[in-house]
Order: C-alpha cells, then sequence, then structure tokens
C-alpha cells in the first residue's frame, strides 16, 4: 500500500515526460518516498526529504520546468521558519 509521500511523487512524477518518468533518478523518487513514508527517525527524515527534493528539482530542470514549478520548487528551498 502507497504512503501520501510516495503518492504525491508518483503524481508529480506523472507530469513528466515519459522518458524522464522511466530514469533511474525517478525510480529513485520513488525510493526515497516508501522510505519517508516508513516513518524513519526525525534526523533520517531529514536526510530523506532534502534527497527527494533535490532529485525532483533535478527532474524539473531536465523536463525544462517552467516559472511556476520553479517559483514552488524555491518555497521549499526555502521554508518560512516563523510559523
Amino acid at each position: 500500500m502507497s504512503g501520501p509521500v510516495e503518492i504525491a511523487a508518483q503524481a508529480e512524477l506523472a507530469t513528466l515526460p515519459e522518458a524522464l518518468r522511466a530514469s533511474t533518478l525517478a525510480a529513485g523518487v520513488l525510493n526515497l518516498a516508501c522510505r519517508l513514508d516508513a516513518e524513519p527517525s526525525d534526523r533520517d527524515a531529514v536526510g530523506l526529504a532534502r534527497e527527494l527534493r533535490m532529485a525532483l528539482t533535478d527532474l524539473h530542470r531536465l523536463a525544462g520546468g517552467d516559472a511556476e514549478q520553479e517559483a514552488i520548487v524555491a518555497k521549499f528551498r526555502n521554508p518560512s521558519l516563523g510559523h
């Protein structure tokens, strides 16, 4: 059964060209998402989330991501620490 992070990753990958969806980088995204859904320790989750963000950013760059995608990625790259 897929968890919420894997489902979100699959949905995001579905927006990419077929060649990128079939890439090892995309497979890595799904692996990282599954590992995050397994509720790792906080320390491990931070590293997994960072790697997932970087891999998705790379995939969007390879796909020629548009300005809207870049703005979304930028929000995750520099999140507001104040709530």
